[in-house]
């Protein structure tokens, strides 16, 4: 029934459950859009920290190429002459130099050294001490000629740490670096 305005006596309050209802969706609207944002912004984080990480892993390479016959680490440099030596140590394909790469007194990354070699037949390759990255390397002969120049072949690992840690993280560089053998003649 009609009352004198024109509406009908039963339509009481339906503008208040219509009224419910979209404000119910616009609260899903809103936290959907939250949780999405959250999620985001755990994503840019840690996008962040892989760039910080990649950033010091490169770092610490170039460094390392850089100096490859001079160790950061002066201790270091009887371990490096021992792999650049491979006249007075041809056998000794598993000889490795690791140290720890700074700049402005901060761990940039775990730095390692090895010779790139074809294993005997038996071995696997894998020089002991180093981490799976720095062994993950091609298989190819340590001398070999190129041109008019004898060459031989190192792999250089760079393994960042972790922000604020001297922790190795999950975040690795490698390079490879071929020198002329007869350039560290005046090393030994």
């Amino acid at each position: 029934m009609a009352d004198g305005t024109g509406y009908r006596d039963d339509e009481e309050g339906s503008v208040m459950l219509l009224a419910l209802v979209v404000m119910l969706v616009l609260t899903l609207v809103g936290l959907g859009a939250t949780r999405s944002s959250v999620f985001e912004i755990k994503m840019a984080g840690n996008q962040r920290t892989l760039d910080e990480e990649f950033t010091r892993a490169e770092t610490a390479v170039n460094l390392a190429v850089r100096n490859f016959r001079k160790p950061e680490d002066e201790t270091k440099e009887t371990d490096m002459a021992a792999l650049l030596n491979d006249t007075d140590n041809p056998g000794n394909q598993t000889v490795s130099c690791v140290e720890t790469r700074s700049l402005d007194g901060v761990a940039l990354a775990r730095v390692e050294i090895r010779r790139i070699f074809i294993p005997e037949s038996g071995e696997t390759g894998v020089v002991p001490g180093l981490l799976p990255q720095s062994n993950a390397v091609p298989v190819l002969s340590h001398r070999y000629y190129d041109g008019s120049v004898d060459r031989k072949r190192f792999a250089v690992t760079a393994t960042a740490m972790k922000r604020g840690s001297v922790e190795p993280s999950h975040t690795w560089v490698q390079k490879g670096v071929a020198l002329p053998s007869e350039q560290d003649r005046d090393l030994f």
